[in-house]
């Protein structure tokens, strides 16, 4: 078993979904669940050793290796009851390289004894979500800058929080000058045209042309809601 059976403050550990260490003062595992040692791919018995001495790599976000001395908690001149939440890598004995989220802090067991209790999860997929939406909003700018459109977002209100796209010179105007302000004060002068935002900041979808001073731009509202179905923006 992954923890000492005998002792239920550890025991119950092994059922949890999540990654748990339990490591002494000086950085010995005392206990470690099935999860953690799923995620961290370690198949041999490793209570009683160091952390730091398991073949593990624990890497900074700049892919420098942390000192024992430097991770949270493993510092056994002080006793924090602060809890430490961090972000970083490990390398594993595979060599290949996961990102985790650390949760980790200190408390005295029934013996008295400083302990420290770390919680991992494993976020390699949502850093390559992450990466993926950034490529992806790269090239998206780099669309909206060289081709002849206007994105623009409004919130409930009507009020611009995204205004974007190389045509907004035709327009007279630059990249982010109408943020902040009204669509309703910005375009008084086009009534027909705040007629379809108003349909589009109550739920419609909308595709019309429409012509701003001789720019004809062929235009598509569609408004955005969370999960719940509630309204967040109005894109166009």
């Amino acid at each position: 078993m992954s923890l000492d059976a005998e002792n239920m403050e550890y025991g119950i550990l092994d059922s949890l979904p999540s990654g748990i260490v339990v490591l002494d003062v000086e950085g010995i595992i005392v206990a470690i669940n099935r999860f953690q040692k799923k995620m961290f791919q370690l198949s041999g018995d490793v209570l009683g050793k160091n952390l730091f001495d398991i073949g593990l790599t624990f890497l900074k976000k700049d892919n420098q290796p942390f000192f024992d001395d430097e991770y949270p908690h493993l510092d056994s001149k002080t006793y924090t009851e602060d809890v430490f939440d961090l972000d970083h890598k490990v390398k594993l004995n595979s060599s290949e390289i996961i990102d985790v989220s650390l949760n980790s802090s200190s408390y005295m067991d029934s013996r008295g004894r400083r302990l420290s209790m770390l919680c991992y999860a494993d976020i390699s997929h949502h850093e390559q979500v992450e990466l993926s939406l950034h490529e992806s909003k790269l090239r998206l700018e780099k669309v909206i800058r060289n081709e002849p459109l206007v994105l623009f977002e409004l919130d409930s209100e009507g009020i611009f929080t995204l205004s974007d796209g190389m045509a907004l010179e035709s327009l007279g105007l630059k990249p982010g000058e109408v943020v902040g302000q009204s669509v309703f004060d910005i375009y008084k002068d086009f009534p027909e045209m705040l007629e379809k935002i108003k349909k589009g900041l109550s739920g419609e979808t909308l595709s019309f042309v429409f012509d701003i001073n001789g720019i004809i731009f062929e235009t598509i509202l569609a408004p955005v809601y969370d999960d719940r179905g509630s309204f967040l923006k109005l894109i166009g």
